[in-house]
């Protein structure tokens, strides 16, 4: 099994936080205790070739629909 994932990790919060501010919309409220995700690495799928079509969450959303 494969994730697909860009070089820059973020937690589910900032990336919400972003999209919100993106958006004009107010914050959400921060999480409450330790942060405990899970994290993704691409290094396996990097190394088949592959190369994310944005280097970044930001430069994904931003593109818009259909990215």
């Amino acid at each position: 099994l494969y994730l697909g994932s860009d070089d820059t990790p973020v937690r589910e919060h900032d990336l919400l936080a972003g999209l919100r501010a993106a958006e004009g919309l107010p914050p959400v409220p921060a999480p409450d205790g330790p942060d405990t995700g899970r994290r993704v690495r691409n290094t396996r799928l990097r190394a088949s070739g592959w190369v994310p079509r944005h280097p970044d969450w930001r430069s994904g959303y931003g593109a818009g629909p259909g990215v």
